[in-house]
């Protein structure tokens, strides 16, 4: 199922409609969408398309002209990628390489022939050539080193980022938002993760076919998305271990894992430029004293469940404990895991409402405020300059008084004066609660069917 992209759709099509030609470089992370993102934006375009080999140059040529002869009854006499996109270019307006990373590795000609297609002039029509990747590292580290001034030629790149919560919902229409909610917190946005999902099984027959049975389609997922783009994966093992257990301090990791902290820092910067992992900081606010410095987490939340939950327990699951491991290590602090992603959820549907102007105000930033005897789930600045905080709770009480004034005792350490209080809950409020939200307002309540 298609569904969202259309602000990626929109890029493409606004370049494609431009009077110039323009060589695009589409690039995401396996399983993000990115052939059938190409493939809805050319349905209606002249296009020829290719996915390339890891192999030879020789074998490659061979190929493409085998594949474009057969396919597009271009002639392809002469095999050099110079006269096969040159040949392409007067019948084609659009021509897609999928990883052409696997081309570069063994060319030397390859992106001439683009730009020599590019230089040329076609009378009445325009050519966009795209070339899609999904090596991350390799695009945004290296692909401009290796192909030097042939970079000149590049008019954009697009990095396609994993889908939105209301884009989930859109995907499972039979699901209600608390089943969202999870399948979000265990699979993330990654689109090639959630069309392997059944929705007629349950979480927890979902979770035991995917990731617990030896042969699932995700048991191996995460380690092999790393070893595409990362050397050392014993080291990137250890660190992403230590951040699922909660170790999310640089001197928590060294304390855990004997690595040096240049060594350490290295290895977190490469997480986080694949988007795995983030640094937080505590939101900027006068009770700097009583806040956490520095903090690691797993941003990816396919990664965080797989290192959370099947990684540690893989010497079971080869010795068929699947059930084992379920009711065990995963069953009772399953909620809790969610529980981190429903604050991103409620997140996303504050900002979403300030889009739309729903609310009394405009969002201008918003974060988190770690605190050391707690964290305040969102607090923002608003285009009044007033300040916002909010709370989430995802559990099978109802948010009552006491987390409320826990939320205000925080809000004292943080040192701000707030003007608007958001509180979310999966199972609604306490009816006290609810009474002092009537009397006062500047207090909302939103529950799961107000999501």
């Amino acid at each position: 199922m298609f569904i969202g992209r259309k602000q990626e759709m929109k890029f493409l099509e606004d370049y494609y409609n431009r009077n110039k030609n323009d060589l695009i470089v589409v690039y995401g992370r396996r399983g993000i969408g990115k052939t059938e993102l190409l493939r809805g934006f050319s349905k209606d375009i002249s296009c020829l398309y290719y996915t390339a080999r890891e192999c030879s140059e020789k074998e490659q040529l061979l190929t493409m002209q085998k594949e474009w002869r057969e396919d597009n009854a271009l002639s392809g006499e002469e095999v050099s990628f110079h006269a096969l996109l040159m040949e392409a270019a007067q019948h084609y307006s659009l021509i897609i390489f999928d990883e052409f990373n696997l081309i570069l590795k063994n060319s030397n000609t390859f992106m001439a022939g683009i730009v020599n297609a590019l230089k040329q002039s076609y009378p009445e029509k325009k050519l966009m050539i795209v070339l899609c990747s999904s090596s991350v590292n390799w695009v945004e580290n290296d692909m401009v080193s290796t192909i030097g001034a042939d970079a000149l030629f590049i008019s954009a790149f697009q990095k396609i980022k994993e889908l939105t919560f209301p884009d989930i919902v859109t995907r499972f229409p039979n699901y209600s938002v608390e089943d969202c909610i999870q399948v979000y917190g265990i699979l993330g946005g990654v689109p090639g993760y959630l069309n392997v999902w059944n929705e007629k099984r349950s979480i927890k027959e979902n979770i035991m076919a995917l990731f617990l049975y030896k042969d699932g389609k995700l048991y191996q997922e995460a380690q092999n998305f790393l070893k595409t783009e990362l050397r050392e994966l014993a080291l990137y093992n250890t660190i992403l271990a230590c951040l699922s257990e909660g170790k999310l301090k640089l001197n928590d990791i060294y304390d855990r894992t004997g690595f040096s902290r240049a060594k350490i820092s290295v290895y977190l910067k490469n997480l986080i430029e694949l988007d795995v992992v983030e640094k937080v900081f505590s939101y900027d606010t006068d009770g700097k004293d009583n806040t956490k410095k520095g903090l690691y987490r797993i941003k990816d939340r396919f990664i965080h469940f797989w290192y959370r939950f099947v990684f540690p327990n893989l010497s079971k699951l080869e010795n068929r404990k699947m059930e084992e491991v379920y009711q065990g290590k995963i069953a009772p602090v399953l909620e809790d895991h969610i529980s981190t992603y429903f604050t991103n959820v409620c997140q996303e549907y504050l900002m979403l409402m300030s889009d739309f102007k729903k609310l009394d105000f405009e969002i201008v930033r918003m974060g988190q405020w770690f605190g050391k005897e707690g964290t305040i789930d969102f607090i923002g600045v608003t285009s009044q300059n007033t300040y916002f905080v909010g709370k989430s709770k995802w559990g099978n009480k109802p948010l009552d008084e006491t987390d409320f004034e826990t939320l205000l005792e925080l809000v004292k350490q943080a040192q701000v004066e707030p003007d608007h209080y958001y509180l979310f809950s999966k199972n609604g409020f306490t009816n006290p609660l609810e009474v002092m939200a009537k009397g006062m307002d500047n207090l909302v309540l939103t529950d799961l069917e107000d999501l």
